[in-house]
């Protein structure tokens, strides 16, 4: 039997996770190679 409750929550994280790679979209090359945070949050 499936966990309505854990179907729902990871539903979430997976909206949640493409949602911030939308945001990731815009971001330049340049932009990418100068942000050493950005850099490391990418590649968590």
């Amino acid at each position: 039997m499936v966990d309505e409750d854990v179907v729902v929550h990871r539903l979430e994280l997976v909206n949640q996770y493409t949602n911030e790679c939308k945001e990731m979209r815009d971001v330049t090359r340049e932009t990418y190679l100068e942000d050493v945070v950005l850099q490391r949050a990418v590649e968590r």
